[in-house]
């Protein structure tokens, strides 16, 4: 895996997607596994899919489609794109591969012999009649593969038979709906079964297998990220309290701001500097109409579209803000800011999504963007900073386990060290009590991160400075949750 990423230039959670949604087949030895082995068949089809979406414009289902119809031969895929005629040899290549005994299925398998017995005594595993060795056809693995993902999510051997037999009927219709097209377009009987076996074998490997284990782990993977996703979209993120606004003055910066408007109407920057105070006092549709003038005034604004596409998120408008946001990174690919700024608002996009598969696809989207954003240099230290709590904040919700959480928790570290002592002014911060409201935020997550993972003592600490910045806001509510419940253990 590790030398297909680097050939490749296609991040590793990527090919994992790619393979769970039929865009790849099956490495050698199964998927997952430590002995997975990948090919130049796999390398010439990643890039093949990055050439289909960046200069086709195809959608992943269109070129999943486009690929399993070539039994995922590259070049017959290229063939048909330019015209020429396909390849001779159009078998997929699971037909053409040799069966398997039950030694080597468990072995490929990672499971034991007694499980592969179990399995095709329930009906799940069937042998090669006829033969009078106990082999299988290659379609087995994946199958088994499945079988022994769902046992581990718990459930039994007789409900993951009743999900697989299930699935069978859906690829039996489809099979015989196809037989009836083929036939009806081409009167032929051998073009019918040649492609009733080469769409067996699909189902076989994608209806059972991904219907199943790949389903099961997006649903898990999900379960995990939504409903720490949706509260961070639900809360009032950006929203300092009534005494924070007093303290640090905003509400005259707001009027001076007003007038600035009034002022320079035709100006994108005074425009936007009015969007982004209202932003940071929580009046987001005001936010977005003013941002949305500044890019009026100027189309290429690539700050303004990305502050714009983050207000309409904010204010619940995912659609036009995913676009705005799209829009920003097109203008200024090498921007930290905007593409944050994308991954913010395609994560909380993923999490309104209806469908694991898209859903997933969303969010592996939203941490490619917000990856792909810690590579890229600050321009000054305003977007430094912007993008570091706004990085932070979505990357932290996340999992423990993946390494994006751990890059969430960097992130807010150094918002710690860059507000430690400095002034708004010695940052280049436009408002004041922007350097504050950007510590009170990471200190919630860190603190909270903290004591998720044991260190209670520093998390108590983080939670009691962020209730100290700003006591009556939506963070310092939560804070005194959380040091309660600690008080209760």
């Amino acid at each position: 895996m590790s030398q297909l990423v680097r050939l490749s230039g296609v991040h590793r959670q990527t090919i994992h997607y790619y393979l769970r949604e039929g865009l790849l087949p099956p490495p050698a030895d199964g998927a997952g596994t430590r002995n997975a082995r990948y090919s130049d068949r796999h390398l010439a089809l990643l890039q093949l899919v990055r050439r289909l979406r960046s200069e086709e414009g195809l959608s992943l289902d269109a070129i999943r489609h486009r690929l399993q119809s070539a039994a995922y031969d590259p070049q017959r895929v290229q063939a048909e794109l330019s015209g020429r005629p396909a390849p001779a040899d159009l078998a997929p290549r699971s037909l053409s591969a040799e069966p398997f005994s039950a030694t080597e299925l468990a072995s490929r398998a990672n499971c034991t012999e007694d499980e592969v017995k179990a399995f095709t005594e329930l009906g799940l595993l069937a042998r090669i009649a006829g033969d009078l060795e106990e082999r299988y056809e290659p379609e087995a693995l994946s199958v088994l593969g499945a079988a022994l993902e769902l046992k581990q999510l718990g459930l039994d051997e007789a409900h993951v038979v009743h999900l697989a037999q299930l699935s069978r009927e859906i690829g039996k219709a489809e099979v015989a709906a196809l037989s009836v097209e083929v036939l009806t377009a081409s009167g032929s009987r051998p073009s019918v079964d040649h492609y009733v076996r080469e769409r067996f074998s699909r189902v076989g490997e994608l209806v059972v297998a991904l219907r199943g284990s790949e389903v099961a782990a997006a649903l898990r993977a999900l379960s995990e990220v939504a409903p720490r996703a949706r509260s961070f979209a639900a809360d009032a993120i950006y929203v300092p309290s009534p005494l924070f606004i007093e303290r640090y003055g905003l509400d005259t910066e707001l009027e001076h701001a007003r007038r600035q408007v009034a002022a320079q109407p035709e100006d994108p920057v005074a425009l936007l500097t009015l969007g982004r105070l209202l932003l940071g006092l929580g009046h987001y549709d005001e936010a977005a109409r003013w941002c949305q003038e500044s890019l009026k005034r100027r189309p290429r604004f690539a700050e303004a579209a990305c502050y714009l596409g983050l207000t309409q998120a904010l204010a619940g408008r995912l659609l036009p803000a995913v676009a705005s946001c799209r829009r920003a990174v097109e203008l200024a690919p090498e921007s930290p800011r905007c593409r944050t700024f994308y991954g913010v608002v395609l994560a909380m996009h993923a999490v309104a999504t209806t469908g694991l598969a898209n859903a997933t696809e969303v969010l592996q989207s939203a941490l490619a963007e917000a990856v792909q954003s810690r590579k890229l240099p600050f321009p000054d230290e305003r977007e430094e900073l912007e993008t570091l709590i706004a990085r932070g904040r979505v990357l932290a919700v996340l999992p423990r386990e993946l390494d994006a959480h751990r890059m969430g928790l960097e992130d807010l570290q150094q918002v710690l060290e860059l507000t430690r002592h400095a002034h708004d002014g010695e940052r280049g911060l436009e408002f004041s009590g922007s350097a504050a409201l950007y510590r009170l935020h990471a200190l919630f997550y860190l603190g909270v991160a903290a004591i998720e993972r044991g260190d209670v003592a520093l998390g108590r600490e983080w939670l009691q400075e962020c209730i100290t910045i700003d006591p009556v806001s939506i963070f310092a509510k939560r804070a005194y949750e959380h040091l309660s419940s600690l008080m209760r253990r």
